[in-house]
């Protein structure tokens, strides 16, 4: 029965024709969302036997303000770095190699995903500042991540610990 949708979606694919396929890419869409509401049911029945679980969910529930204040610091913080980024790699306009704007940053927008990557520091390394205004920008991105998510999650394991301890 666990597998059962994938070898549905998998006859469904092979025995249609090409027109078909939208069709049938729907209908695989909607087992999927089906897939994932049944891990999440699991999750809850977990709940229920598990006692961790459910100190986690509490913990949640007792921390609201706490993630309410890191949500709202880290919108904070990408904003901020994305308009700088930008602004100091919008002056770079031309490489070596005569191309124009290389370094990726052609819109805020754009530079809100290299911001929440360095915040986050998670750090792909597909963007990179070219400038030494944008690499100080993206040294400053990696330490407001540091204490943006770092004191409130400090926080959050503190109540974690004293949730368990009940």
């Amino acid at each position: 029965i666990t597998v059962l949708p994938f070898y549905v979606g998998l006859a469904l694919v092979a025995s249609s024709g090409p027109e078909s396929l939208q069709n049938n890419t729907t209908f695989l869409r909607v087992l999927k969302i089906g897939r994932m509401f049944r891990i999440l049911g699991v999750g809850t029945k977990l709940g229920k036997y598990s006692n961790g679980v459910r100190v986690l969910a509490r913990t949640m529930l007792t921390c609201m303000t706490e993630l309410s204040i890191l949500a709202v610091l880290l919108v904070m913080a990408v904003i901020i770095i994305s308009s700088g980024i930008y602004f100091c790699e919008s002056t770079y306009d031309v490489d070596y190699e005569g191309s124009e704007n290389p370094s990726g940053f052609v819109s805020i927008a754009r530079s809100m995903y290299f911001s929440m990557i360095s915040v986050t520091t998670i750090g792909y390394g597909d963007m990179s500042p070219r400038t030494s205004c944008g690499e100080m920008v993206a040294c400053a991105a990696g330490l407001s991540g540091i204490f943006v998510l770092g004191l409130p999650i400090s926080v959050i394991g503190l109540k974690f610990e004293e949730r368990y301890r009940e």
